[in-house]
């Protein structure tokens, strides 16, 4: 026991001085004996049972917390063995088993677990070697393909793997992080399923070897979830799809990403898609128009299947255009595929990436889509400060715009609703006004009113292939003429018999949204504004309030 002793005080002064040099430099870190819980160590309050419980819990607590938990090396006493064990090995043996246990005891964990580790930002380590790369790929790859290392001629793809990692990873933090994905990042975490090996993936029916370069991406993607469980006793769970969508009038489209039990009863496929595709995602929503992404085995690509287009890509097709900035137009209705040593085998994990960049840099936002429903709503908002996407139509109209007149913002932006067959594109547009410390903000005094009312809508809308322009000019927006004030606005609409009428005053931004044809250009035009309100007019004369221009993006370089 004179060993035990002189151990535990040697380690405690090494752990306190880790503690303060961390506290030094601004690190709010607190020291965390594991020996207190290890299981079957004694020496100073482990037990049978609990111990590793409390562990994880002290963890738990600390990060919830805002602390940085430092596991202290430490010793304890193996009470049935009557010898002594440092905690190194014990600890991480007992930390993997009870994570075990916990995973398959616990049905409502709501984490992704994967054949790495058991969420994404926990499934990647760093190798101390060349060998012990090699080593652990080797492994890695025969309880994928669940084979023997010895006999497996088939290898993951490394690189895919970590991007793949790396993506759930952003998409995971995302459905974490109340500030941005509220409950509904819960909703949509809660419907993730767990990831799968190659015998229960959706590629199961197809024989190793086959397709390989274009399968690579796709077994790295459904190693970490295997898609969403769209099946539930409400209609609620047509709005948790982590693609997002739109809506406007009677359009409600929410995007889910399929798990393999559902693509299992998808059997339609179009004769256009006439390689080996597999189902990936499918649009669920209001009306009976439909989108649905399929992945082409043999070059890893995704296309479209809808009303207007079979056969389109979702993402960039080759690798020369998933750098490029720029977009042509297309107007065929059906593509066939043919696979060429051009086809980007990345296709799918460009698509992915791009999809947890949206989520991450609030491009993709949770909004109200439908009446009180919230859901991911596609239409493109302000990017974050440093981001550098978003984009522009032929290098020149923003892909989202923001303009500010006497105090009045409007920020507009749309999205291509490619099933619809009129009216493909949803826009986008949110008027407020103003409050001190933002970017244009003017007090009262300097703008001229209190309070402002909009009027009347004027839109040009121009096309750029041949440079026509239309303009649409009435009063209102979809029959409504917000009053706007600082932090909020009131409601008034037009009733049945043409008298304007006041509504409930609301907090936020005011937001409405409608759709326009088919059109590879942009939109921009202003709104008329009465100072004071309509029916009570401060002095001053109407003013126009601009809406900047605003890309219509016929071929953007993702569909999501």
């Amino acid at each position: 026991m004179e060993g035990l002793a002189k151990t535990r005080a040697s380690v405690q002064k090494l752990n306190n001085q880790v503690v303060r040099n961390l506290t030094s430099h601004g690190i709010n870190a607190v020291g965390i004996s594991p020996c207190i819980t290890i299981p079957t160590l004694h020496a100073h309050g482990g037990d049978e049972h609990g111990g590793m419980t409390s562990l994880l819990d002290s963890i738990h607590a600390a990060l919830h917390a805002d602390l940085v938990p430092v596991l202290h090396g430490d010793a304890g006493y193996y009470y049935h063995l009557h010898s002594t064990a440092t905690a190194r090995t014990t600890m991480t043996n007992g930390i993997l088993l009870q994570n075990n246990n916990d995973n398959n005891n616990n049905n409502s964990m709501k984490c992704m677990k994967n054949i790495f580790g058991y969420i994404p930002s926990k499934s990647v380590r760093r190798a101390s070697s060349s060998f012990d790369s090699w080593k652990t790929w080797t492994k890695v790859s025969a309880t994928y393909y669940a084979i023997t290392p010895k006999s497996n001629t088939e290898r993951v793809n490394a690189t895919y793997f970590l991007r793949a990692s790396s993506f759930w990873t952003k998409i995971e933090q995302w459905c974490l992080d109340p500030n941005i994905s509220g409950e509904h990042g819960m909703e949509i975490l809660s419907s993730l399923q767990n990831g799968v090996t190659y015998d229960q993936s959706r590629f199961r029916k197809i024989p190793l070897g086959t397709f390989k370069k274009g399968k690579a991406a796709l077994e790295a993607i459904f190693a970490f979830s295997d898609g969403q469980s769209i099946l539930g006793n409400s209609a609620r769970s047509i709005f948790r799809g982590i693609l997002g969508g739109y809506g406007a009038y009677n359009i409600i489209t929410c995007t889910t990403l399929l798990d393999t039990h559902t693509c299992s009863k998808i059997t339609n496929i179009p004769e256009q898609l006439n390689d080996a595709f597999v189902p990936l995602a499918v649009s669920m929503g209001s009306n009976s128009s439909q989108k649905k992404f399929y992945v082409q085995c043999s070059t890893g690509c995704i296309l479209l299947d809808a009303a207007r287009e079979i056969g389109r890509h979702a993402s960039p097709q080759t690798s020369s255009s998933s750098t490029s900035t720029t977009t042509t137009s297309t107007t065929t209705t059906t593509t066939t595929t043919t696979p060429t040593d051009q086809c980007c085998h990345e296709s799918a994990l460009l698509w992915f990436e791009e999809l947890a960049n949206r989520l991450t840099n609030r491009q993709f936002h949770v909004d109200v889509i439908y009446q009180k429903e919230v859901a991911i709503v596609q239409y493109p908002s302000l990017p974050s400060p440093g981001y550098a996407g978003g984009g522009t139509i032929r290098g020149k109209v923003p892909i989202t715009s923001r303009a500010v007149t006497r105090g009045v913002e409007v920020v507009a932006s749309s999205v291509l609703a490619i099933e619809q067959m009129q009216s493909p594109f949803i826009y986008s547009i949110r008027i407020r006004l103003l409050v001190q410390g933002e970017q244009g903000y003017l007090p009262p005094s300097e703008r001229g009113f209190d309070t402002c009312q909009l009027f009347s809508r004027h839109w040009r809308i121009r096309n750029h292939d041949d440079d026509s322009v239309d303009r649409v000019d009435g009063d209102g927006v979809i029959g409504m003429y917000p009053l706007l004030h600082e932090g909020g606005y009131v409601d008034h609409s037009m009733e049945e018999f043409g008298h304007i009428v006041k509504g409930d005053s609301q907090k936020g931004t005011f937001e409405y949204r409608s759709c326009c044809g088919d059109v590879q250009g942009s939109m921009q035009g202003h709104f008329t504004f009465v100072p004071g309100s309509l029916e009570h007019p401060s002095q001053g004369r109407p003013f126009d309030v601009l809406v900047a221009p605003f890309a219509l993006e016929r071929s953007p370089l993702f569909i999501f």
